[in-house]
């Protein structure tokens, strides 16, 4: 039993290890500021970005598994400017998330989003 349930651990872990994202739309969730990322897939995930907690970041969860990636505040602001502005033009965005290496990248290419 203690063996599936490591397998089963390892498994999940590294299902969401590194995920690609098209951002077609950011709504603003409350009060704080946090910014809800919407995609073009299935929405059995929640994506979001805060740039005003004290760590600012991305904060994910799909199936019970939470992630956080923290970003420093001007990486933060910078990356939310970027996304406002190709969508305020119309235009996605595609988002890389490496969830072991907490890191990220936006692709100009879409071609490398789901």
């Amino acid at each position: 039993m203690k063996i599936c349930f490591t397998l089963l651990t390892l498994l999940i872990n590294s299902t969401y290890a590194f995920d690609s994202f098209r951002i077609n739309d950011l709504v603003k969730v409350d009060e704080r500021n946090l910014v809800s990322l919407i995609t073009s897939e299935d929405q059995d995930h929640y994506l979001e970005l805060d740039c005003q907690s004290f760590f600012h970041g991305f904060n994910y969860e799909a199936a019970g598994v939470k992630e956080f990636i923290y970003l420093d505040h001007n990486a933060c602001h910078v990356l939310y400017f970027e996304m406002i502005s190709k969508i305020q033009n119309n235009e996605s965005v595609c988002l890389h998330l490496d969830f072991k290496q907490k890191d990220w990248a936006l692709d100009p290419d879409l071609s490398s989003c789901p």
